[in-house]
């Protein structure tokens, strides 16, 4: 039997148990039977952020593709906001309030003037 403060190890992740009771959670209870809850990380947290004129779109892109990352990245640029979801490096989805998909991500190479910014996802 699992009690509280019990860790188990998978692969590079830690799994704790823990007890709460409902005043902790940030959402109600519906019974007051044991109920299991997975709570993950903010994934809002932004990696990096910084202005086009240190570094093209296009390098950041292949950084993210070369380093397998995940998250969504922000493009602010000719009054525009573009946004680049990656699974491990692949673009999953792009849009902007112009375009969608391979449109919206073609969109970003070129672009010289903005600013940029990652978050994990």
């Amino acid at each position: 039997m699992l009690l509280p403060s019990d860790k188990i190890e998978m692969g590079s992740r830690t799994v704790t148990f823990c007890e709460l009771t409902s005043e902790e959670l940030a959402y109600p209870v519906e019974s007051a039977s044991a109920q299991t809850v997975i709570a993950l990380p903010n994934t809002k947290t932004e990696i990096f952020a910084g202005a086009l004129v240190q570094i093209p779109p296009c390098a950041v892109l292949q950084v993210l593709e070369m380093g397998a990352k995940s998250g969504i990245i922000e493009l602010e640029a000719n009054r525009d906001t573009t946004r680049i979801q990656f699974e491990n490096g692949v673009p999953v989805h792009a849009e902007s309030s112009k375009q969608l998909g391979y449109d919206a991500a073609l969109s970003i190479v070129n672009v010289e003037e903005g600013r940029l910014g990652r978050g994990v996802g």
